[in-house]
């Protein structure tokens, strides 16, 4: 997608992104591939930000991610719903 960029003392500028639901279906595939902890680390970290910095606002396309994570296989997909619902977990105890 297509952003732009406001930085002080700059012009404004524009750039490419992903989404961050592709970033998600990239670290779950990875992780299908290597068995690491740190893509599924990176997950719930990025969704323990999204849901602690603004979760009234979320865009987020949590269907297309979770057709993806199936279509990788079923532990990927249980990992999925894992690592959101521990992410917001925390979230909800932090802002108790």
């Amino acid at each position: 997608i297509r952003r732009q960029v406001e930085l002080a003392d700059t012009n404004p500028f524009s750039v490419w992104v992903a989404r961050p639901e592709d970033v998600i279906v990239g670290k779950l595939m990875a992780r299908n591939e290597e068995r690491s902890t740190r893509q599924s680390d990176d997950i719930y970290e990025m969704f323990l930000f999204r849901y602690l910095d603004n979760p009234e606002t979320d865009a987020f396309d949590y269907n297309y991610v979770a057709s993806r994570a199936t279509e990788i296989g079923d532990d990927t997909a249980a990992l999925w719903t894992f690592l959101k619902a521990s992410a917001r977990e925390t979230a909800d105890r932090n802002t108790e």
